[in-house]
């Protein structure tokens, strides 16, 4: 398994490989998730075929950073700190960043890609491969077609395939809160809680009650 693996999944406004509309990015670094990055993006267009798909509209993006700012702003150096390169339908994405990056002048380094669609074929033996029933299969939780949520469970589906550790238990876990002890507390005698009173009129009306208080009669007493 390469040390350092970046799991990327976008969203795309249309069919325009260049419409990318937002990004999740997952860096791997030694087996375990170290950052998680994730960010709407303003694709060159306004025009938006698959918000039935993902939800995001022109005017949800139309004031984010476009694809150079988003590179600029920590998806850069990701990139090419990174050994490998990987998604569900690596094709897809690769062909997004390639093409979305051109578009922006930005020169990628070439790395190496692994797909986890083949992964979770031929290494998990789950069919169909789709993200959705893989993470089904696996019980990993799953916002489909939301870009941080893709790129988490892709993440995942590699870990477990590389390592064989269920990475999303461990980072879904709920701590337990610490049991309540309960402890006895004597009452107070009279006095103590008569000298407890902040109000000295509350203490004279409490004195004035408790004289008015008949004493129990011995039946009552037995």
């Amino acid at each position: 398994m390469a040390k350092r693996v970046l799991v990327i999944d976008f969203e795309t406004a249309n069919f325009s490989a260049t419409s990318a509309c937002a990004i999740g990015a997952i860096l791997i670094d030694d087996g375990e998730i170290v950052k998680q990055f994730h960010s709407l993006i303003k694709p060159p267009s306004k025009v938006f075929q698959f918000t039935s798909i993902h939800g995001i509209t022109w005017e949800q993006v139309k004031n984010s950073p476009d694809f150079k700012q988003v590179w600029d702003l920590e998806l850069g150096s990701l990139y090419e700190s990174a050994d490998l390169l990987v998604a569900h339908n690596i094709g897809f994405d690769s062909r997004v960043l390639k093409a979305t990056a051109e578009h922006h002048s930005i020169k990628l380094k070439e790395k190496p890609t692994a797909c986890t669609v083949k992964i979770a074929r031929s290494e998990l033996e789950i069919k169909p491969a789709k993200l959705d029933h893989v993470c089904k299969t696996l019980e990993i939780p799953l916002q489909h077609h939301e870009a941080l949520s893709d790129s988490l469970a892709s993440a995942y589906i590699y870990l477990y395939a590389k390592t064989g550790k269920k990475h999303w238990i461990r980072s879904f876990e709920i701590e337990q809160p610490t049991p309540i002890t309960k402890t006895t507390v004597k009452p107070k005698k009279l006095t103590e809680a008569i000298s407890d009173l902040n109000s000295e009129k509350s203490k004279e009306a409490l004195k004035a009650l408790l004289k008015k208080t008949k004493k129990p009669t011995k039946q009552a007493q037995n």
